[in-house]
Order: C-alpha cells, then structure tokens, then sequence
C-alpha cells in the first residue's frame, strides 16, 4: 500500500477592533493543497455599553462533492437592547440560501432561524420570556408555510429566578445563548 499523506484545511482568523464599541471578525478555511476557499465569516459587533449589543454576520460554505455537497450563504442579525434600566429585547433572525456545485445561489434567500423575546429585572428576581422558531433540516418534516409554520423546533419559554435562592444556567439562557450570536449572559450578573 502506498502512503498518501491528507492535510487539514488552512484557516485565517483575525479581530479588529477600531474603536471600544465596534468589534470586527473574520475567518476563513482554504483547501490545502489549491487554496481554494471552503469557508468564510465575517462578523461586526456594535457595543456602545455592558448591556447592549448588536451583531451582524455573514458567512458561507462552498459545495464539496466529498463532505459538504449542499454549500450555503447565510446573514444573520442579532441584539440585546435594554429600553428601560432593567428591561431588555432580545432578538436574533437569520436567513439562509444554497448554492450549487459552482457556488452559485439557487435560490433566494429563507429565513432559518428566528428568537425573540424580553428579559426583565427587579431587585428580586428576573423574568426572561422567549419564542424561537427553527426551519427543520430537510430530513425533517414541515406542516405549512408561513413564517409560523408548525415545525420540529419552535416554541416559547419563560424563566423566573429569585435572586439569593442561586442561580443556575436555565432552559431559556442555555436556548439564549446557543442561538443568539452575542449572548452574554443576564441583564446583571447576580450569580
């Protein structure tokens, strides 16, 4: 048997930070051996306090025949605004299209991906409620159409904590912070 060796992709990464408030991201995966691109994101993040934030991001994946055959470009927008001194909104959408084996689109972009909701604090204790929805994997199966189509994953949560009784990472923090780039934990810190 003869030996072939097989290489991992190249990777860039880079961070930028012009100013305190403004955050720039970006990373890519090239091929080994063609450096062709498999990979990209680009993120900006907009903080203007410890309490705010708003997210923009793009990123892609190209079509490879052996691992990836369906390639894809997505943009997606996330925040956490407080309005009030202990209100907040919480927000993420992203959207989705495929791409062919040339990495041409083939369709217009579809929104994939869809939280939003309040998180709201006393001196007491701490009400976060939140709705998702989720478009199922193709593999999946879908009642209707619409943006409120009845999917695999879609819902809404709520959380009460009572501050001095501990603090745990909860259902809806743990949804939080997997699907909403940005997401850094409560309106105050009181674990």
């Amino acid at each position: 048997p003869e030996f072939s060796p097989e290489y991992s992709p190249n990777y860039l990464d880079a961070r930028w930070a012009p100013t305190r408030q403004v955050n720039l991201n970006a990373s890519a995966e090239f091929e080994h051996q063609s450096m062709d691109l498999q990979a990209y994101s680009l993120d900006v993040t907009f903080l203007p306090n410890d309490r705010r934030f708003i997210r923009l991001a793009i990123s892609g994946d190209r079509p490879d025949p052996g691992d990836n055959p369906a390639g894809y470009q997505s943009f997606g927008a996330s925040g956490y605004w407080t309005v009030r001194e202990n209100l907040a909104l919480i927000g993420y959408a992203n959207w989705s299209r495929p791409l062919d084996d040339a990495g041409e689109a083939t369709d217009d972009y579809a929104y994939t991906d869809l939280v939003y909701g309040i998180d709201y604090d006393s001196c007491c204790w701490n009400l976060r409620l939140v709705g998702y929805n989720s478009v199922p994997d193709e593999d999946e199966e879908t009642i209707g159409t619409g943006l409120f189509a009845s999917r695999a994953e879609q819902g809404v949560k709520f959380e009460v904590t009572l501050k001095g009784l501990g603090g745990s990472t909860g259902n809806v923090e743990s949804l939080l912070d997997e699907k909403v780039p940005g997401y850094r934990g409560r309106l105050y810190n009181y674990r």
